[in-house]
């Protein structure tokens, strides 16, 4: 979320509960607060319809005066699909553990490699604006509803 953020923000370095990596996040309380709720719901979601696998889709966004009709339009300048696939292997001896947990934070250390590669070499599509707060455009956050399945 920080590498969109855009506006005058100040970078929180955060360590991983799970793996030896450290991220950045927002120093924004309210986008915190947001993330941190919309993750704990598709936790939730998965939990309660036992799925094994789920998207959760962060999008950004410009409002534009709609023609000839009242109010505005969403208009999606970058979304962010995050496939999530979870595996429970409960009776794994310590060694395999261990592999499979060095196997899991390479492949999550290479994704965020390549989200950050991604998202400062391509910037040519976010809207021009004056930035006067930290995070000028307006995002969403998407999880699967009871309905869907992923």
């Amino acid at each position: 979320m920080f590498a969109r953020a855009l506006g005058n923000i100040q970078p929180k370095e955060v360590d991983s509960e799970l793996f030896d990596l450290t991220y950045v996040k927002c120093n924004e309380p309210s986008v915190d607060a947001t993330l941190e709720r919309d993750i704990e719901n598709f936790c939730r979601w998965l939990e309660k319809y036992h799925a094994c696998k789920g998207q959760i889709c962060l999008a950004f966004y410009d409002k534009s005066a709609k023609k000839f009709l009242l109010g505005t339009d969403k208009v999606y300048w970058e979304k962010w699909l995050i496939n999530i696939v979870v595996r429970r292997e409960d009776n794994l001896d310590p060694a395999d553990r261990a592999r499979k947990v060095a196997n899991l934070e390479a492949k999550l250390r290479a994704a965020v490699s390549q989200i950050l590669h991604t998202v400062v070499e391509k910037k040519e599509h976010i809207p021009l604006r004056s930035i006067t707060e930290a995070v000028p455009f307006p995002y969403e956050i998407t999880i699967p509803t009871s309905t869907e399945s992923w």
